[in-house]
C-alpha cells in the first residue's frame, strides 16, 4: 500500500512538473518572440567617432568604434566596406584592439548554486582577457538580502581576491532588480568606452525573468551569459532565453567542461567564443583618406556610411578643420632681361620697347581650385634694394592655359646708356587670402644715346645732319625766302609809283622808260650775300644720299631718294614723302639709317606697314636688309636699295611679287637674296585685301 501511494504520487508529481514544463516552455518562447522583436526594431547598427578628425598634410585620419545590431564590433572590415559624402582618393582603413572595456559582472550565487564552477568560469575571463584600463563592475547576488554587493574591480589583484571570496548563499534571488540597477550605472557612465555585461548563474528562482535583459537590448548594451550548473539541462533553454532578449551570446559550461584549469583557467568552445566576441568590442577602427573634392568649407561636415558584414549599415557624421596651403607661384619666363633702345625723333627722345609682359602660374598643392584675389609686380633695384616700381592688378583673370599675364613697364628707366640690375618680385593672394610669392633677378639696359651733330658746311656721312639740324636749315631756308619776296613786293610797289608819276608829267613822256630800270634791279643785289647760304645748304642734298626707293606697285614708275637718317612716309605734308592716298594713315612709318644698317617703324598705321609680305608690330624698330619689298599697306610696294646699286627703272617688272632690274658695283658682287625680317609675325587685323574704301586714320 504504502510503495503503491509512493509509486502514484511520484507518477502525479512528474505529471504536474510536465505540464508546468510545458507551459513554461510555452510562456518563454512567447516572451522570446515578443522581446526579439521590441529589441530589433528599438536598436541597430552604430558607428561612433572616438576622437577629433586629425588632419597631417593633405590627409584626414579618423578613428571610429563599430557596433552591430546587438552590440557587438565586426572581426573586420575593408574599404569596399566603407563609403564617405564627399569625394576621396587613397583610402585606407585598419583596426587596432586599443580600447578601454566597461564591463559589468553580475554574479547570481543564490543558493543551490555551483559556486566553484563559477569561480573557474570567472577566472577563465580574467586571466586571459582583462586589460589594466578596463572599468569592471562587480554586482554579487549573495552576500546580502534583497540587493546586491557592488565592488569596483580596480586590477587583477583585487579582481582575484573577490573571485576568491564568492561563497554560496543562503538565499534564492531575483535578478530583475538587480539588471535595472547595472543597466542605469553603464548609461550613466556614457558611451565614450564600449558596454558589456556579463551574467553568471545556475539557475533562475522565477522563470518569468528570461526578459528581464530586454532592457539591455533596447539600448545596444549586448548582456552576455554564462550557465554553469550540473546535473540542470531545463535551466540552458531559461539562459538561452535570457541572452536572447539581451542581445547577447550564451555559452553552457556544463560541469566545468568549458574550461581547462592547467596551467591556469582559460575557457574552451563556446565560452571561448563568448569571452573573443566580448572583447571584440576593444576593436578601434582607423580610416585614412585624401579630400579630393574641391570646396573652400573650412570645417566641411562629412558623414561616414560602413556596411557590416550581416548587410546592416551604420552611419555617423563628423567635422575636421581643413587645412588650405599657400598657392605655389612661378615666372614662366625663361629670361626677362630688356633692353630698350633710344633715338631722337626731332627733338624729343623716344624708346623702342615700352613693356614686356611676364607670364606666371598659379598651382594650389592642396588640389582645392579656386580664384585670385590679386597679383603684385615689385621692381626691387639689386644694389639698394629699394622699390623703384610697384603695381598691384585686381582680380585678374587667367589665359587659356590657366596663367596670368601681367606687364612690366619700362617707365622708371630712361637714362640713356645705363644697366641697371633688378630683382622682379611677384606675389600672390587668392581668395581665401593666402599669400605666396616668387622671385627672379634681372636687368633692364638702356643703350647709348649718340650726342646731337653740330651742323658743318661739308658733312660727311660718319657725321650725318640729326633731324634737328635739319629743322634749322629748313628754318634759314624759309627766312631768306621770306625777306627776299618782300624785297621784290616793295621793287614792284615802288615801280607802280613811279610809273604813276611819269603818266602824270606830259615832259617827261620822252624820257627813256629804261632809265628807270635799274631801281627795280636794285634791290636784287640785297640777297646776294645770303645766297651763298642758300647753296652750301643745298649742298648736303647731294652727298646725303643715303638710300633709294624703287616702286613696284601701287605708284608711278619713279625713284624716291632716302636724304636723311629718319625718312618718314605718310599722307601729311609735313612727311618727306607724301603719298595722297586715303589708305595711308598720316604718318604711316619712318625709315631710319643707323651705323649702315636701315631700320622701318610702323608709327600705328591703320593699314600696317610691311617688309617681304610680313607685317610689322606698331612702334618697333625692325632691321630691314638691302633689296627687301617695303609695303606701305598691301597697295604699295616699293624696294629698298643704298646709293650703289644701280636701279633701271625702265626695265621693273610691274607685279608686287617681281623686282627691278639692278646693277650691283664691284664691291657689291655678292647674291640678291630677300631675307624675312627675323622675329615678325603676320597681324591678323589685316588680313583681307587693301582698297580704296579704306578710312584714313
Amino acid at each position: 500500500m504504502r510503495s503503491s501511494r509512493a509509486a502514484n504520487k511520484c507518477s502525479n508529481q512528474v505529471i504536474v512538473v510536465n505540464r508546468r514544463t510545458r507551459l513554461l516552455l510555452i510562456v518563454m518562447l512567447c516572451l522570446m518572440t515578443a522581446g526579439l522583436a521590441q529589441a530589433q526594431s528599438s536598436a541597430g547598427a552604430q558607428a561612433a567617432v572616438v576622437d577629433t578628425p586629425q588632419v597631417v598634410d593633405d590627409r584626414i585620419t579618423l578613428r571610429f568604434t563599430l557596433r552591430d545590431r546587438a552590440g557587438f564590433t565586426p572581426a573586420d572590415l575593408s574599404v569596399s566596406s566603407v563609403s564617405l559624402s564627399e569625394n576621396a582618393d587613397d583610402v585606407t582603413i585598419s583596426s587596432a584592439d586599443t580600447q578601454a572595456l566597461r564591463l559589468a559582472v553580475i554574479i547570481n550565487l543564490s543558493n543551490g548554486s555551483d559556486v566553484d564552477l563559477i569561480r573557474d568560469t570567472l577566472r577563465a575571463y580574467f586571466n586571459t582577457y582583462y586589460e589594466a584600463d578596463d572599468v569592471v563592475t562587480f554586482y554579487v547576488l549573495g552576500p546580502q538580502v534583497g540587493q546586491p554587493e557592488i565592488s569596483r574591480g580596480d586590477d587583477l589583484s583585487s579582481i582575484n581576491t573577490l573571485i576568491d571570496g564568492l561563497k554560496l548563499s543562503p538565499n534564492v534571488y531575483s535578478i530583475r532588480a538587480t539588471l535595472r540597477t547595472a543597466l542605469d550605472d553603464l548609461l550613466e557612465a556614457g558611451d565614450e568606452l564600449p558596454r558589456q555585461t556579463l551574467y553568471v548563474g545556475s539557475f533562475l528562482n522565477n522563470p518569468d525573468e528570461v526578459s528581464a535583459s530586454t532592457i539591455f537590448a533596447q539600448n545596444s548594451i549586448p548582456f552576455n551569459v554564462v550557465l554553469v550548473q550540473r546535473f540542470r539541462p531545463n535551466a540552458v533553454a531559461e539562459h538561452r532565453t535570457l541572452a536572447s532578449f539581451g542581445g547577447g551570446a550564451f555559452a553552457n559550461n556544463a560541469e566545468g567542461s568549458a574550461v581547462a584549469l592547467q596551467p591556469s583557467p582559460a575557457p574552451l568552445g563556446p565560452l571561448k567564443i563568448l569571452y573573443d566576441t566580448l572583447v571584440s568590442s576593444r576593436k578601434v577602427y582607423s580610416l585614412s583618406y585624401r579630400s579630393t573634392t574641391p570646396t573652400l568649407d573650412a570645417e566641411p561636415t562629412v558623414t561616414l556610411s560602413v556596411t557590416l558584414p550581416d548587410g546592416e549599415t551604420a552611419s555617423t557624421s563628423f567635422r575636421y578643420a581643413r587645412i588650405f596651403q599657400p598657392p605655389e607661384v612661378e615666372i614662366l619666363n625663361t629670361t626677362l632681361a630688356a633692353v630698350r633702345q633710344p633715338s631722337y625723333s626731332g627733338e624729343r627722345i623716344i624708346f623702342d620697347a615700352v613693356e614686356i609682359p611676364i607670364t606666371v602660374a598659379i598651382r594650389f598643392p592642396d588640389g582645392v581650385q579656386r580664384g585670385v584675389q590679386s597679383i603684385r609686380l615689385d621692381v626691387v633695384e639689386t644694389a639698394s634694394d629699394n622699390v623703384v616700381q610697384s603695381r598691384l592688378f585686381n582680380a585678374p583673370a587667367p589665359d587659356g592655359n590657366g596663367n596670368y599675364s601681367i606687364p612690366w613697364t619700362f617707365d622708371n628707366f630712361i637714362t640713356p646708356g645705363t644697366i641697371t640690375p633688378l630683382t622682379l618680385v611677384v606675389s600672390v593672394t587668392d581668395e581665401i587670402n593666402l599669400s605666396a610669392s616668387t622671385q627672379q633677378n634681372t636687368q633692364i639696359t638702356v643703350g647709348s644715346l649718340p650726342p646731337l651733330p653740330t651742323p658743318t658746311l661739308v658733312p660727311t656721312p660718319a657725321a650725318a645732319t640729326s633731324g634737328m639740324a635739319t629743322n634749322v636749315a629748313d628754318n634759314l631756308i624759309v627766312s631768306f625766302l621770306a625777306a627776299l619776296a618782300l624785297a621784290l613786293i616793295l621793287a614792284v610797289v615802288f615801280l607802280l609809283v613811279m610809273v604813276a608819276r611819269l603818266r602824270s608829267r606830259p615832259t617827261v613822256v620822252e624820257m627813256p622808260v629804261p632809265a628807270y630800270v635799274p631801281p627795280v634791279e636794285m634791290p636784287a643785289p640785297t640777297p646776294v650775300t645770303p645766297a651763298a647760304p642758300v647753296e652750301e645748304a643745298q649742298a648736303p642734298e647731294e652727298e646725303l644720299f643715303l638710300g633709294r626707293l624703287v616702286t613696284v606697285n601701287g605708284l608711278e614708275a619713279s625713284e624716291i631718294r632716302i636724304n636723311k637718317e629718319e625718312f618718314v612716309i605718310g599722307r601729311d605734308a609735313s612727311c618727306d614723302y607724301v603719298i595722297d592716298k586715303p589708305f595711308v594713315s598720316p604718318r604711316h612709318c619712318t625709315i631710319m639709317l643707323r651705323k649702315s644698317t636701315f631700320f622701318i617703324r610702323d608709327l600705328g598705321a591703320k593699314n600696317g606697314t610691311y617688309v617681304n609680305g610680313e607685317r610689322l608690330p606698331r612702334n618697333r624698330d625692325i632691321p630691314v636688309p638691302i633689296g627687301s619689298e617695303l609695303g606701305i599697306t598691301l597697295n604699295i610696294i616699293l624696294e629698298l636699295w643704298d646709293p650703289k646699286t644701280v636701279v633701271k627703272i625702265g626695265e621693273r617688272k610691274t607685279s608686287a611679287t617681281h623686282h627691278s632690274t639692278v646693277t650691283r658695283t664691284a664691291t657689291e658682287s655678292d647674291d640678291l637674296v630677300l631675307k624675312t625680317v627675323f622675329g615678325i609675325k603676320n597681324v591678323g587685323d589685316d588680313a583681307g585685301p587693301v582698297d580704296d574704301d579704306y578710312s584714313p586714320v
